[in-house]
């Protein structure tokens, strides 16, 4: 039995032409019916409360979102967000850290949102986040983000858990070495490829489950 359906995408927010993207996101998310909206790459308002996913939840309807700033500039942010259809318990986002030596990071301050999502089936972890260009950096944050998952599992006593997000990383990788010490990478139990955008790589955005948890790959009108 299924317990969750999860649509991970990068927004590219900040890139162009977000006025035609926008809609044709919003399209396939409304199409799928996914439980759990991860998204990357989020602009909005230095507020938080104005962003593309707020957008995305007003033209799909029937989200709740959780947007999480990993970088405030001005008026404006940038960060990672979730779209829930069930009732959720936010936990404070975690801060990732950073290397600003690291020509590949820089100021680029990456972060992870987590919520506990009351399900039917018992309390879900769902993680979101946005790894560094820097393979240096992604291996050391992907170990602070294996630890803060960790955390917030063993105080929600989940049932099970997913962590979603652009990874920025290939399989053979130190970082994904790092993660699949604690977690199974769904792509390779599911039917579907993980990537996000056109790569000649295996793995960009990725969702990845504990032990004991189904991701539900399947197309609305066949689960």
């Amino acid at each position: 039995m299924s317990l969750l359906s999860v649509f991970t995408q990068n927004a590219w927010g900040g890139f162009p032409r977000w006025r035609e993207r926008g809609p044709l996101l919003a399209d396939r998310i409304s199409a799928l019916k996914p439980e759990v909206v991860a998204l990357q790459e989020v602009h909005g308002d230095a507020t938080g409360r104005d962003t593309q996913a707020h957008e995305l939840a007003a033209r799909v309807g029937d989200y709740r979102v959780h947007f999480a700033p990993a970088r405030v500039y001005g008026l404006e942010s940038e960060g990672v967000a979730l779209l829930l259809r069930h009732d959720a318990q936010a936990h404070d986002p975690h801060a990732l850290t950073l290397d600003p030596s690291d020509r590949f990071e820089g100021s680029n301050q990456r972060i992870v949102l987590g919520v506990t999502v009351d399900h039917p089936e018992g309390p879900i972890d769902v993680f979101v986040t946005h790894l560094s260009l820097s393979r240096k950096a992604r291996a050391r944050t992907a170990a602070e983000l294996v630890g803060f998952t960790e955390q917030i599992r063993a105080r929600s006593r989940s049932v099970a858990a997913l962590l979603c997000g652009d990874l920025n990383a290939t399989p053979d990788e130190p970082a994904v070495s790092i993660l699949e010490e604690m977690w199974i990478d769904a792509a390779r139990r599911t039917s579907r490829p993980a990537a996000a955008c056109p790569t000649p790589d295996p793995i960009t955005s990725a969702c990845w489950r504990t032990c004991g948890s189904e991701v539900d790959d399947r197309p609305p009108d066949e689960r």
